[in-house]
């Protein structure tokens, strides 16, 4: 009953890729229709009586003993009456006036961002958010959330609560600063070799060869170019990924490419058996964007990687990297900066960005500032965090997709995401020998078991708490994500951090 409600969703996400890679510029209304006729139809096969009474029996006939159903059956039951109760606290019309406002605003935004004018995008982001408020309310109402942006937030997330994500980014506004002030204190590796005329597509050479190492599947996935890198599945285990070039940036494109490859990774990984259950999806937000930052931001960024690639790229942009070690090479794409944008960013300043987005989500949502005023307040804020001043709207407040999208309360899915990472990584440090990951170069092939083991094999079969457990033996937790990055920055910088 699960599988037709799976593949309108994908069926979804086939459209929202199109429209992000390959549709014709004038068809954006046409498609707005398309997708916000599609969420109906998921909308009410989701709330349809017959699968709520049907889950709703087998919930009493298993307590009463009538039933003996085993764990995976029970997730399944507690994934879709979850998806049930969401679904039916919203009336239609709302679920369709979203999925259309959301569609057309995706196509003013790219434009809004092109022009570097945020007057042409804010109307449409007037909308969003009054939608999005709605939405808050009619969650709340249905018992969902203690506040309108944790009702949000839990749409995805499932077992972590606002109150446990405010303590730790609570932790990250204390500890993270006076990190990033000493690093900034310090002499920087050159990078600005990095700088130089990189052709496009000899950086589309170099990143499939090394996500191909990575382990994506092509028989199942593609890289296409986007206005934003993301990751879809329109198929079950199938994802499409897209990233962005910048001919005058080699790592752009290279770790957007090796982050969205993380995430295709996860994907791929999700047990067939499970294929169509509610269960046989991944397991929120956080532990998704948790692949992705452990390929980017940690192993993407660790020596014993580029030990193994930086003969690759080298012989790629042999001209470029003249007189460049391996090791020059590591220490410059660690670099500590304080950049305008979020994706560029390292893995010292990057939860930076995600403080200052969720501080305006919630602005956002309870209604404490006007859209008109939205621009002025992310430059304040990012003057408080970074203690820069932002030079525009497109480097500023339209960088993002996500709002357009809708998607207001997922940004702290990616700080949480960065925290599990680092925490998987230290595992993997531990279980698999990283150091010699430069000699073993087939050892990707163990780290990809060893995340499909403790992560990509198990669905969303646990709540994310539970899972991060299972596979780290501790809960979520900043401290071993504030320890590995003492120990990298002590590394880049030679001092000793830790």
């Amino acid at each position: 009953m699960w599988k037709p409600i799976a593949l309108l969703e994908h069926t979804v996400d086939m459209l929202n890729w199109d429209q992000e890679t390959y549709m014709p510029a004038g068809e954006g209304e046409t498609r707005s229709e398309q997708i916000a006729m599609f969420a109906e139809m998921i909308h009410q096969k989701t709330v349809d009586n017959c699968l709520f009474d049907i889950l709703s029996d087998l919930i009493i006939l298993d307590f009463k003993g009538y039933y003996n159903l085993k764990i995976h059956e029970r997730a399944n039951i507690r994934k879709a009456m979850r998806a049930i109760k969401f679904a039916k606290a919203l009336p239609a019309d709302l679920v369709a006036a979203l999925a259309k406002e959301t569609s057309l605003a995706s196509e003013i935004w790219r434009e809004a961002r092109e022009k570097n004018s945020f007057n042409d995008f804010a109307p449409a982001l007037a909308k969003i958010i009054s939608l999005s408020r709605e939405k808050a309310a009619a969650f709340m109402a249905a018992g969902i959330g203690t506040s309108p942006y944790e009702a949000l937030f839990f749409e995805y997330e499932d077992g972590i609560s606002i109150a446990e994500v405010d303590a730790i980014f609570d932790k990250l506004r204390a500890e993270l600063p006076p990190l990033v002030k000493t690093i900034m204190s310090l002499e920087p590796p050159d990078d600005s070799f990095i700088f130089k005329h990189y052709p496009k597509e000899l950086q589309e050479k170099v990143s499939c060869e090394i996500i191909t190492a990575m382990g994506i599947d092509w028989n199942r996935c593609r890289l296409d170019v986007a206005t934003h890198p993301s990751n879809c599945s329109p198929a079950y285990g199938s994802p499409r990924i897209t990233t962005r070039y910048d001919e005058n940036n080699l790592i752009d494109a290279l770790f957007s490419a090796i982050h969205e490859a993380g995430h295709a990774l996860y994907d791929q990984g999700l047990p067939a058996e499970l294929a169509y259950q509610p269960i046989g999806a991944a397991c929120g937000l956080s532990v998704h964007e948790s692949q992705s930052r452990f390929w980017e931001a940690w192993l993407g960024r660790s020596y014993p990687f580029w030990a193994i690639f930086y003969r690759k790229l080298y012989s790629t942009f042999p001209e470029q990297l003249s007189g460049v070690a391996d090791k020059d090479f590591y220490r410059a794409i660690n670099r500590a900066k304080l950049g305008f944008i979020r994706t560029d960013s390292d893995p010292l300043t990057y939860n930076l960005h995600i403080l200052l987005r969720k501080d305006i989500e919630k602005a956002m949502i309870n209604d404490n500032i006007s859209v008109d005023n939205l621009p002025a307040f992310w430059n304040e804020l990012f003057k408080k965090y970074f203690d820069v001043e932002v030079p525009d709207d497109r480097r500023g407040i339209l960088q993002d997709i996500h709002w357009s999208c809708g998607l207001i309360g997922y940004f702290p899915t990616y700080t949480l995401g960065n925290i599990i990472s680092a925490q998987l990584y230290q595992e993997i440090i531990e279980n698999i020998k990283l150091r010699y990951l430069a000699i073993y170069s087939n050892n990707f092939h163990a780290i990809n078991e060893w995340l499909h083991k403790k992560i990509h094999s198990h669905g969303s079969l646990y709540k994310t708490q539970e899972l991060v457990k299972l596979a780290t033996g501790q809960p979520i937790s900043a401290d071993v994500f504030m320890a590995q990055l003492k120990e990298r920055y002590s590394d880049v910088y030679n001092i000793r951090l830790i």
